[in-house]
């Protein structure tokens, strides 16, 4: 077994016997809460640079998810998630499949949480919360495919002061997000959020691994949210690092959000994403594929209406365009106008 192979073996060993000696026992049996979260969507991209998916419209969903929670005793709790999606590439017409997105035990101690199994990371937990419009479009990281939002292993996190405006979340996983390991490497996620005065919240993360591919990936992102009763704004930098031996490049990310309250139960959402390269991955990304051959920017302009406490609608504009290419004309800009909506029950 190889020295990451190892630790991570004595981790978890070490997590289910923390979890064994301090779980008290239920006193009754607790009930299963089953729970449903749905993302519809009706889409039209009005102009494409490709010109395969220019006039695309239809109906999808951007997730489906079923979660089952269950509180095992006072301090050990149990989440098995299923989620399941259209394939959202403009080309592949089959099945939603469902795959296993959470299934983790949590170990609450003296005010800290041992999780272990498929476990949500750090990458974009927070700046996801904090945004809260999953439905519209996925986080600016989670977007470009810059990490993962989930991994199998081991985590630990909780507060770091009793007034609890200091907080930080640690893990150690496979790398593979909810596939299987394939690899020897492994990798490491440090978050540590810190709330100086109310309202207001940094969040520093990082993140290391080794892929199969032999080269060392890096992620560094820091974001900033401000809430208040006019609503929240925030701003995000990621930098994306990756080495093989001499040979280096990067990714860097900005990411400005504003979502104002209009009036009770409504609000205006508005994003602006600007890649300062051009993502290699770009074409593969799901709903939105975008150019691979220039750096990106992404204006996002919604409505949100919540019309009960389960359903909110989500009448929204999407615009991309693109950098000039010295020398060469750039890609096309894209449009989509989007009806995307909301049911959690």
């Amino acid at each position: 077994m190889t020295g990451e192979g190892s630790i991570i073996k004595r981790l978890c060993i070490g997590a289910a016997a923390l979890i064994w000696a301090f779980a008290a026992p239920a006193t009754a049996a607790s009930p299963t809460v089953i729970s449903f979260e749905l993302f519809p969507e009706y889409y039209a991209a009005a102009r494409h640079h490709d010109p395969n998916v220019k006039g695309h419209n239809g109906f999808w969903f951007r997730r489906i998810n079923i979660t089952f929670d269950n509180a095992l005793s006072s301090s050990l709790s149990f989440r098995f998630k299923l989620e399941m999606s259209s394939s959202g590439d403009f080309k592949t017409s089959s099945l939603l499949v469902p795959f296993v997105k959470d299934a983790f035990l949590n170990c609450r101690l003296k005010g800290q949480d041992i999780q272990v199994g498929i476990i949500a990371t750090p990458t974009w937990e927070n700046v996801e919360s904090f945004w809260g419009y999953r439905a519209l479009e996925k986080t600016p990281c989670d977007l470009q495919k810059l990490g993962s939002a989930r991994d199998f292993g081991i985590a630990l996190r909780g507060g770091l002061n009793s007034a609890g405006t200091v907080s930080y979340k640690l893990m150690f996983g496979n790398g593979e997000g909810n596939n299987a390991e394939a690899n020897k490497g492994k990798k490491a996620y440090a978050q540590l959020i810190v709330r100086p005065w109310k309202g207001f919240h940094v969040d520093l993360y990082a993140d290391t691994e080794r892929q199969k591919d032999s080269r060392t990936y890096r992620l560094l992102q820091v974001f900033t949210g401000y809430e208040a009763r006019w609503g929240r704004a925030g701003f995000l930098f990621a930098r994306r690092e990756i080495a093989l031996g001499e040979e280096s490049g990067h990714m860097s990310l900005w990411s400005a959000l504003a979502v104002l309250k209009v009036r009770a139960g409504a609000e205006v959402v508005l994003r602006v994403d600007r890649m300062g390269e051009p993502n290699p991955n770009g074409a593969g990304i799901s709903y939105i594929p975008f150019s691979d051959r220039a750096p990106s920017n992404l204006v996002i302009a919604g409505f949100g209406w919540r019309l009960s406490e389960t359903i909110t609608i989500i009448p929204n504009v999407k615009h991309v365009f693109y950098d000039k290419l010295e020398g060469a004309s750039g890609p096309g800009p894209d449009t989509y106008f989007n009806m995307s909506a909301r049911l959690k029950f």
